[in-house]
């Protein structure tokens, strides 16, 4: 590993060097671990939270297809408004059918269930991850007419970007229940063979760890794709 070239590229960020939309993406990140460790929310429930704001990613999508048709104007030597519209209603269905699936997943594997959901804590996190892609829609999608030209290349690019968005952040979601099951395992024992504060504290602990890790490996995700779709 060149961790001399590591060391130059985290010596070369510069916060004021991002776009606006990557820093008020890297803010709200930041709001929702510290949101996460206030209101107590497990990895289970944060993990939700994260299936939520890819829902909300594919929102925002449609109403981009839709922008894109609203906004043609006859004459324009691009395609008609029904071809956005007509991505729009493939992609509902596309992307519906695999978070309804992943939905399944999640509910169906033990260590993803909530016994006890913080709906409270829950809804602010995600609320707060929601205002970000509002501000990204409107900076990077309103405020940039090129990108809604009703062309071959846009309605590709509308079309594939919500997946390499969503993708690392679910393998990150994945590849952390292989964390969570042990957890698991461990709370149960403990449980079994154990009580007190002492043991309590432990397991609080070691779900903050697990919770602190895959959220700054999917912030990391996060940044990286959204970099690479808008600049």
């Amino acid at each position: 590993m060149n961790w001399d070239a590591i060391a130059e590229g985290i010596e070369g960020f510069r916060w004021q060097r991002l776009p606006q939309s990557a820093q008020v993406l890297l803010a709200s990140n930041a709001l929702t671990i510290i949101a996460a460790i206030i209101f107590g929310l497990d990895p289970a429930e944060i993990i939700w939270v994260y299936w939520l704001e890819s829902v909300v990613i594919g929102a925002y999508t449609v109403l981009t297809f839709i922008t894109m048709g609203i906004s043609h104007k006859a004459g324009q030597k691009t395609g008609s408004p029904a071809g956005a519209y007509g991505f729009a209603i493939f992609f509902c269905i596309h992307y519906g059918m695999f978070h309804g699936a992943y939905a399944l997943f999640l509910s169906v594997m033990p260590w993803f269930n909530i016994q006890t959901p913080d709906f409270v804590g829950m809804g602010i996190t995600a609320g707060i991850l929601a205002l970000s892609h509002g501000y990204s829609f409107w900076k990077n999608v309103l405020g940039n007419p090129a990108g809604l030209a009703i062309t071959k290349d846009n309605l590709a690019r509308v079309m594939n970007a919500p997946y390499s968005r969503i993708i690392p952040m679910h393998l990150t979601i994945i590849f952390s229940g292989f964390l969570m099951f042990p957890l698991a395992i461990l709370e149960v024992l403990a449980e079994v063979i154990w009580s007190g504060a002492a043991v309590a504290g432990a397991l609080w602990l070691t779900k903050l760890v697990v919770l602190m890790l895959f959220m700054a490996i999917k912030t990391a995700a996060d940044l990286y794709t959204h970099l690479d779709r808008y600049q």
